[in-house]
């Protein structure tokens, strides 16, 4: 394996070039020789000499090379490579400290301690360089306390062939040592002193034991293992590599030296310097209006609720910043004393700071992996690939009446739906969207088109035969439009009933496709009112528990500000959207805002209660939202929820693909129609043998002669090997097929029974062994 890149040039007497693969090898992972081409040869034997063995490295580490030479080896054929190693110091993450809750609630009670003290400084600080200060030293107290916890040491083994049966030993033979050294009396003494010495022997003949087959175990896997395995592993990428950071290029082509250094490049890499000669104009037009943007008024302040609810969205149990800080540590502090993070926000709002302590971050870089993911589900299809095909599908909306954009979108939708069904290529893309019951990707991008026409743009639209009006579908609020500190949760609670005060009890009910909403109102447990409506047949239970609350504020705004008001009901998610910080239902904001409006001069608590466990308000309220489902005349026509806009646009869809497949000409068509005459998009997950005899396309005799791939369209039993025959009248398959239970002049019937299926996967299979592939 001769080459001028690490020897001298010496003529090839072979016909190929052999060191072609290891060239392309090199210059695939941009690698570094270190060799020199004018040294000594690295092989030598009496009937010549070469330059056979090579030491290469990545760009990083050849840059610290130093003094590579060659060196006579007088026990092999091969010579030394020797070569030193220029060193380098590589920073590593600090180990993560884990605080149990004990210590998490010692390191808050100093926090909150610490902040009483200097809670009267905070007020009055009025400058940046203070409150800078000031959140500096609240950091190293925390800081300081978590320090202070002992951690916890990871003993490690030693030897490897320790294990419990020597513990045990161990233990024995001190004992008996122990009481033979305090026995005083000579004849039992002496005893002791054999039991304790046999003991003793046996205890070292075990350690000896354990020794050599521990080391004999490792003496097999060394052998047993390939030298090269792990350069092999390296090469081929099939080993992930820990990220350390020592050297990287710089713009000018040079290699950083230090580890500050490296870091500024990457982070100058990542987060580029914005250069203002490179802006485009209505860039340079946003920059000014920023820059000379000027206003008196101040942004609203944060609000205690606002951070409880940022808070309660941050994820558990991940790592903490820096400064050591982390999320349950904050949530725990902030449960203790709200006015901590309260104050420290709004006065940096007031003063226009982001302090330094929290800009510094921990840049964590990782190596990516060269091979890319396969496809093992249609989820990816739903969430990746999907999404992604019809982005600003508003945009071209107008073209899916042509022919090769309809052809173009199912042509993409090909690949990805072949991965899912694991079926062969030649099969139709209409049969692969049936059989993975996914709807064509052009019928898809006409309902996401009309959706965004209903929904966004509110305007009607008609949708294959039927016509859809936006006034007949509730609007989406955008939760970004509303300013966080106006974002209000409405709190609730799992107190029962005292029978004291007034009691409201709201209640839901949709019976034979009538829906109904009632409350009853008691004073001291006697029952002073009740109201009752129907609703449209189209409204949802959800949207009757939400009537039945909007009714019962109605009542209480018709009451005088001096009684106490709690209102009972059964339905949770009515109130944990009440309870949710943000919103994009309109009827859930109006009755967050009729609350806060109310609560200025009236109490008013609201309460969940279990459905159907004897409580006397729940039962009423219940048989009179029963009731409310059989009053003649619908007193309230609520708007369709976007649920329901998506259930109507995705029946049209299916209408429309089932119109497609029952007119479907392609190859096949017959067969795959009889057995699966209706598409659906809650289809079964098929095995790769059931897909072949679905799509009619396998390792079938007939499908081989179809494709001009064999000139015998008979099975080895004597008849047509087609798609049925294994299932109908086939010797080798008979055993399966004749345990199927289906109707005969059903075939569709077949795919109804989940044994059905273990069986027709267990006959292709038997094909795939008996068909020899052409």
């Amino acid at each position: 394996m001769r080459h001028e890149l690490w020897g001298p040039e010496i003529y090839n007497h072979r016909i190929y070039d052999q060191a072609a693969p290891l060239v392309s090898f090199i210059l695939k992972y941009d690698l570094i020789i270190w060799n020199d081409k004018d040294s000594e040869p690295t092989f030598e034997t009496v009937n010549g000499k070469s330059w056979i063995d090579i030491a290469m490295s990545s760009a990083n580490l050849a840059n610290k090379k130093m003094n590579w030479q060659v060196i006579k080896n007088n026990f092999s054929d091969h010579n030394y490579l020797v070569f030193n190693v220029e060193s380098f110091n590589v920073t590593r993450d600090p180990p993560r400290i884990f605080f149990n809750h004990r210590q998490i609630l010692k390191i808050c009670k100093a926090v909150h301690q610490k902040f009483l003290e200097l809670q009267e400084e905070i007020q009055i600080i009025d400058s940046k360089q203070k409150l800078e200060k000031w959140i500096e030293e609240l950091t190293i107290t925390i800081n300081q306390i978590s320090q202070s916890f002992p951690r916890k040491v990871i003993k490690h083994l030693r030897v490897p062939w320790w294990d419990s049966e020597l513990e045990v030993n161990r233990k024995k033979t001190r004992a008996l040592r122990s009481r033979y050294q305090r026995c005083r009396r000579e004849e039992e003494r002496s005893m002791r002193r054999i039991v304790y010495k046999k003991q003793e022997a046996h205890y070292k003949w075990l350690i000896k034991q354990k020794c050599r087959a521990s080391f004999e175990l490792f003496c097999q896997q060394l052998v047993a293992n390939n030298a090269f395995d792990l350069r092999y592993k390296i090469a081929a990428g099939k080993i992930r590599k820990q990220t350390v950071l020592q050297s990287v290029k710089t713009n000018n082509g040079q290699f950083t030296n230090a580890i500050e250094e490296t870091i500024q490049t990457i982070v100058q890499a990542l987060f580029p310097t914005d250069d203002s000669t490179q802006e485009t104009h209505v860039q340079r037009k946003k920059r000014e209006t920023v820059n000379t943007y000027s206003s008196t008024i101040l942004d609203k302040q944060f609000t205690k609720q606002e951070i409880t609810y940022a808070i309660s969205t941050m994820k558990k149990k991940k790592a903490p910043g820096i400064d050591g800080i982390s999320i349950e540590m904050i949530k725990e502090l902030h449960d203790m004393n709200p006015d901590i993070l309260h104050y420290t926000y709004n006065k940096c709002l007031e003063l226009r700071i982001f302090p330094e302590t929290w800009k510094k971050g921990k840049l964590k870089i990782f190596n990516k992996p060269g091979k890319d993911s396969s496809l093992p589900n249609a989820k990816i299809y739903y969430a990746a690939i999907e999404p992604y095909l019809l982005f600003g599908v508003g945009a071209w909306d107008n073209r899916l009446k042509l022919k090769k954009i309809r052809d173009s979108l199912n042509s993409l939708q090909r690949r990805p739906l072949i991965k899912i069904t694991k079926a062969y290529r030649t099969i139709s893309t209409e049969a692969l969207q049936v059989i993975a019951g996914i709807v064509p990707l052009d019928i898809k991008a006409k309902g996401v088109w009309g959706k965004f026409l209903l929904t966004t743009i509110n305007n009607d639209i008609k949708f294959g035969s039927k016509i859809f009006k936006w006034e007949d579908y509730e609007t989406r609020l955008d939760p970004h439009n509303i300013h966080p500190a106006d974002n209000i949760s409405i709190s609730y609670d799992k107190h029962k009933p005292s029978g004291e005060e007034i009691e409201i009890y709201t209640d839901g009910s949709k019976i034979n496709d009538q829906v109904g909403a009632a409350i009853v109102v008691f004073y001291y447990n006697a029952e002073i009112f009740n109201r009752t409506i129907r609703l449209s047949d189209f409204a949802t239970v959800y949207q009757a528990e939400v009537t039945g609350i909007q009714m019962a504020l109605e009542f209480i705004s018709t009451i005088g500000p001096w009684n106490k008001t709690n209102l009972y009901t059964d339905s949770l998610s009515v109130l944990e959207a009440l309870n949710t910080f943000k919103t994009s239902k309109q009827e859930i904001l109006a009755i967050k805002n009729d609350i806060l409006e109310m609560s200025k001069e009236k109490s008013i608590t609201l309460h969940w209660i279990p459905a159907h466990t004897g409580i006397q308000g729940n039962e009423t309220a219940d048989s009179y939202a029963k009731n409310a489902t059989t009053r003649p005349n619908i007193e309230k026509i609520p708007k369709k929820s976007f649920k329901q806009l998506k259930n109507a646009i995705s029946n049209v869809q299916i209408q429309i693909w089932q119109e497609r497949w029952a007119s479907s000409t392609t190859k096949n068509g017959r067969h795959r129609e009889k057995l699966i005459p209706a598409v659906s998009i809650h289809t079964k997950k098929f095995s790769h043998f059931i897909v072949q005899f679905l799509s009619g396309h396998g390792r079938f005799p007939a499908n081989f002669v179809w494709f001009g791939r064999s000139l015998n369209i008979k099975c080895p039993c004597g008849t047509v090997g087609d798609t049925l025959h294994y299932v109908v009248n086939c010797p080798f398959t008979e055993k399966y097929a004749k345990k199927l239970i289906y109707d005969k002049d059903n075939l569709s019937t077949i795919l109804n029974r989940e044994e059905n299926l273990g069986l027709l996967h267990s006959i292709y299979q038997e094909v795939n062994n008996l068909v020899p592939q052409v």
